[in-house]
């Protein structure tokens, strides 16, 4: 779900009986139809099911109703007068012993008569609200008399025109439009739109009907957009096949989970703020460690109590809201150190990331995590095992930006997870993971802020219990050619064939090369960076080329984040008009440009003098154009293409050499990334060629080459079929090594800054059209990571694929726009778990009968051990791989496990073009 809305919603009925939708539901995501129709239309194709299995959809067109509408009544005290600082918190605050605003939400209103801790977000039906004095002879106007909040909502005082703060009541009455989540089924070959209930607050998905396949989560909001209720592609939650998170260092608690078995007696303490006091869970303060109590502590003791009957499992608390991390070392000592318990799980992370509207965290994500590791040394001391429970994600909507804050805290605890050696359990991966099941994440939060409801805490205590009942078992050993992972599918086509490439040596490429973390690249713009922040840090991305403008809102994010940037500084166009005959100036133009950027963010730069608290991480990396052999540098004029390809080489050559020259006066730290060429045909390789020969200072005018190999619908190892021939992307870098090669440059580092592949709009792509370069989602997957390993056979350095969401017609994108995963973005997740820092080893089978396996070392440790990644390019096979182990793990492309038994040294695996990684058990 986008979480920027409006700010205010205009006037609507109250009689609106239907949405008006824009959407169609197209295999794994949602894009608008135009015109938009009055329902949610389905275009008949193949769906994966939640299951694996593959369903027909048939085309339908649906409606869903209305959000229910509900009038309510409240008295309250008259409230404190507006203040401007109000402005700085999302909620307007309410301070200690006097009126605070009034919140116009009950008191207990849920549908379990649990109080609600929050507002209603955004769910006052606009123009409702009628607000007078508790007689009623006096009604008050909104602007003149109060001011009136209208997203949570809340009312305050305008100088003391409702009365003097707290010296009387007043009566509100206002319609508030409830929230819904209704289910999309598929039963006997008909679509079907399945109504959930209406709640105020944490809605319900309905289950499937019997006999019927979930298909997805349709999010019916309470607010307006444009005037109207509506469900658009981001309200669509496709119920999909995932991964939960598994247990961080389940070792950890090794102690305590042999008590349980032995059914021993175990002392379990819980240490937290408000969510883990149980805060909005039913009977949170009440029936506390039984099964009416659904907060998150009570299930865990209840669950493992039901599965370990003859434990003795006594619970301690040391919890209390609002509290950060600070207070942590004062709890363990005075409520759980004289207890002595066997496991303690510490939860903190929400309170420690909030902060007014522009403001710093309450403790710094440094602080938070330093503040946690003296804990786990307290625990150690006494003998208590320790589970970290990371925060989950509060509301993505809040102003002071905690919803991308809370990863860099959630990633605190599973690094120091691991710097400790101690069990973590990732609540946060879990928590977005309701997306998955059709519900979208911030639904269920019972305040709208950072209090999960029934099915939230429901997360938390399935995540925490994973350690003691898995939730699956490995499967069974066998020494017969297993059924591994993924299904594979069938990938050729006519539109690309392989024959012999041209390859560097693999023993050369082996001995040059390095750990390299910052092969994982992304091309992005801030804007979409910055909405997806936190998923990329998820993913695992190390290195970012950066188009557009560059701000210092977006250096501080980069810097903070530790990824190396590459920024991308584009010319203006040039212009014939104004332009033609001086072109020198131009380029002076250009670089006095590029100078300013590199004295503000580059080493030694104003930026981070004017910003010390911001990490010293200057942009070292800077691409002088982009694509410069296309219209980006100098469009079209009318001249013939010939005359007007000579025009670019030579006012880049001139460009290139000016600004390297500047580049190194700033520092001789900075690294300057040439050429950057579009490579959907031969036009990279020839502009390449010819701007060298402009000018022999051009060999000299460059740290790095960088250069765009689109190859699609080719896959990484295949070539191209054109109609004026065919290429690959080997093939056309040994042209390059070579051409370089011509002017002492043939061991240039070369980088590839752009290139990816496209999925069709029946895939979830979000541009019409089914091109010929397109592919399947999980194929578009497969090619990217391939991709990732091929680059490093070839002496490749970085990758950065394009781009976070389907951009500038292209359907490339890791993200949905209501950011819910592509299997791509999955994939690069499970190959950046497996190989965080991979170096080439070697190549087991390269291309022999369309089977590849090459070999990694995972990280520059000296005990990783090899990884090897296996796949066929055309479809299913078998492969023969050396093994010197007895048994082997094998990991599919999206991170599914299973153990295989080896062979006389050998494991026998069946492969496709979905890639598997196959490591020492």
């Amino acid at each position: 779900m986008n979480p920027s809305f409006p700010s205010g919603s205009p006037l609507l009925p109250l009689t609106i009986v239907a949405l008006v939708s824009s959407a169609i539901l197209h295999g794994q995501s949602v894009i608008p139809t135009t015109p938009p129709s009055d329902g949610i239309t389905v275009t008949a194709g193949d769906w994966k099911s939640a299951d694996g299995s593959t369903v027909k959809l048939p085309a339908a067109t649906l409606k869903v109703s209305a959000p229910e509408i509900r009038k309510l009544e409240k008295s309250g005290d008259i409230p404190v007068n507006y203040l401007p600082r109000f402005e700085s918190f999302d909620m307007w605050p309410a301070d200690k012993g006097t009126p605070g605003p009034l919140n116009l939400s009950p008191a207990r209103s849920d549908h379990g008569n649990t109080q609600i801790l929050g507002g209603l977000y955004r769910q006052l039906v606009p123009g409702s609200l009628t607000l007078q004095s508790e007689d009623g002879s006096k009604t008050f106007k909104e602007g003149e008399d109060f001011k009136l909040h209208p997203t949570w909502p809340q009312v305050t005082n305008l100088s003391d025109r409702l009365g003097k703060p707290g010296s009387g009541k007043l009566k509100a009455s206002y319609g508030i439009a409830t929230q819904r989540l209704d289910l999309l089924q598929l039963k006997d070959g008909t679509l079907t739109i399945k109504p959930g209930k209406s709640y105020l607050v944490c809605p319900v998905l309905p289950e499937p009907d019997a006999g019927a396949t979930a298909i997805a989560g349709i999010y019916v909001a309470p607010w307006q957009t444009d005037g109207k209720h509506v469900v658009s592609k981001e309200d669509i939650f496709p119920i999909r096949a995932f991964t939960p998170a598994p247990p961080v260092n389940p070792d950890g608690i090794a102690k305590s989970a042999a008590k349980l078995k032995g059914g021993e007696p175990l002392k379990i303490a819980f240490m937290g703020d408000s969510v883990t006091l149980g805060a909005e869970a039913t009977a949170w303060t009440l029936n506390l460690w039984t099964e009416k109590n659904l907060t998150y502590a009570s299930r865990v003791v209840t669950g493992l109590r039901k599965a370990f009957p003859s434990a003795k499992i006594e619970p301690i608390q040391a919890v209390q809201g609002g509290t950060t991390s600070k207070v942590a070392p004062q709890f363990f000592d005075e409520k759980v150190a004289p207890q002595k318990p066997d496991l303690l799980l510490i939860a903190f992370g929400l309170n420690d990331a909030n902060s007014t509207i522009g403001g710093k965290p309450r403790v710094p994500v440094e602080e938070y995590k330093e503040g946690l590791r003296g804990v786990i040394g307290k625990a150690r001391a006494i003998g208590t095992e320790v589970i970290l429970v990371t925060p989950m994600q509060p509301g993505p909507f809040l102003k002071s930006g905690i919803a991308t804050r809370i990863a860099d805290y959630r990633d605190a605890m599973l690094a120091l997870a691991k710097e400790e050696k101690v069990a973590c359990a990732d609540v946060y991966a879990d928590w977005m993971h309701q997306a998955d099941r059709g519900i979208p994440p911030f639904s269920q939060l019972h305040n709208w802020i950072n209090h999960p409801g029934n099915h939230g805490h429901g997360v938390y205590a399935d995540t925490i219990l994973r350690f003691f009942t898995p939730g699956g078992a490995v499967k069974k050993e066998t020494s017969a050619v297993p059924a591994i992972g993924l299904p594979q599918p069938d990938a050729e086509s006519p539109l690309w064939r392989t024959k012999p490439r041209e390859l560097p040596s693999a023993q050369e490429i082996a001995a040059k090369a390095r750990p390299n973390a910052k092969i994982y690249g992304l091309y992005s713009w801030w804007n979409e960076y910055k909405a997806r922040r936190s998923a990329l840090k998820e993913v695992g991305w190390k290195s970012i080329r950066l188009g557009g403008p560059l701000t210092d809102e977006a250096m501080t994010a980069l810097a903070e984040d530790g990824v190396e940037v590459l920024h991308t500084f584009g010319a203006p166009r040039f212009d014939h008009a104004k332009d033609g005959g001086k072109e020198d100036e131009y380029v002076v133009r250009y670089v006095a440009a590029f100078t300013e950027k590199l004295r503000r963010y580059g080493p030694g730069g104003s930026f981070f003098k004017d910003h010390p608290e911001v990490p010293n991480r200057p942009i070292i990396h800077w691409e002088i154009c982009n694509e410069p052999n296309f219209q980006y540098l100098v469009p079209p004029d009318g001249r013939p293409n010939k005359e007007l390809e000579a025009f670019r080489e030579n006012i880049y050559a001139k460009l290139l050499i000016a600004a390297h020259q500047a580049a190194k006066l700033v520092s001789d730290q900075i690294k300057v990334v040439g050429f950057s060429t579009g490579g959907v045909s031969a036009g990279d390789l020839r502009f390449i060629k010819n701007v060298h020969t402009v000018d022999a200072g051009v060999a000299r005018s460059y740290d790095i080459l960088a250069t765009h190999p689109y190859v699609d619908p080719a896959p990484p190892e295949g070539f191209s079929i054109q109609k004026w021939g065919d290429y690959s992307i080997s093939t056309n870098l040994a042209t390059i090594r070579k051409n370089l090669a011509q002017h002492q440059r043939g061991d240039a580092p070369i980088w590839y800054t752009e290139m990816g592949w496209e999925i069709p709009q029946e895939e979830g792509g979000r541009f019409p059209g089914k091109r010929a370069g397109s592919v399947t989602s999980n194929l578009q997957a497969a090619c990217i990571v391939r991709n990732y390993a091929l680059a490093m056979r070839l002496g490749v350095e970085r990758v950065h694929v394009m781009f976070i969401h389907d951009s500038d017609q292209y359907n490339g994108g890791f993200f949905n726009r209501n950011g819910t995963w592509r299997p791509s973005a999955h994939a690069v997740k499970t190959m950046v778990s497996i190989l965080p820092e991979p170096k080439f080893l070697d190549a087991i089978h390269e291309g022999e009968e369309d089977t590849y396996a090459y070999r990694f070392a995972p990280t520059s440790s000296a005990s990783g051990k090899p990884v090897i990644m296996a796949w066929n390019i055309k479809g299913p096979a078998t492969a023969r791989i050396p093994f010197p182990s007895a048994h082997a793990v094998v990991t599919d492309m999206l991170g599914g496990k299973s153990t295989v038994a080896a062979e006389g040294g050998f494991l026998v695996l069946p492969i496709g073009p979905l890639p598997v990684y196959v490591t020492e058990q």
